[in-house]
């Protein structure tokens, strides 16, 4: 996932937005791979920083979408384990860059 040495590169697109976008400070958005919204949670006392990512806007809205698509087409309300979101995300992830 991201690289502390490229704190302002998208993990999706890798597109390093300090540089596309140098008039903006911290255009990343944090993107749960495990959805908020899931009953499944990472660690009892809240958030763990595993589970983030930083995500250019494009990138956070299309990776959601991706998430209701592969949802809908495997018949699933949501992500029965968050090793599921992780491996979703990383498909995610490599159909973008192949």
């Amino acid at each position: 996932y991201s690289s502390i040495e490229k704190p302002y590169t998208c993990d999706m697109c890798e597109t390093d937005v300090s540089n596309a976008y140098p008039w903006v400070d911290k255009l990343l958005e944090v993107h749960h791979l495990l959805p908020l919204s899931s009953p499944i949670k990472v660690e009892s006392a809240g958030t763990s920083l595993s589970d983030l990512v930083g995500l250019c806007p494009t990138c956070h809205r299309a990776v959601h979408a991706y998430y209701r698509t592969w949802l809908k087409e495997n018949g699933l309300e949501d992500f029965s384990s968050y090793k599921q979101a992780q491996d979703v995300y990383e498909e995610a992830r490599n159909a973008l860059n192949s």
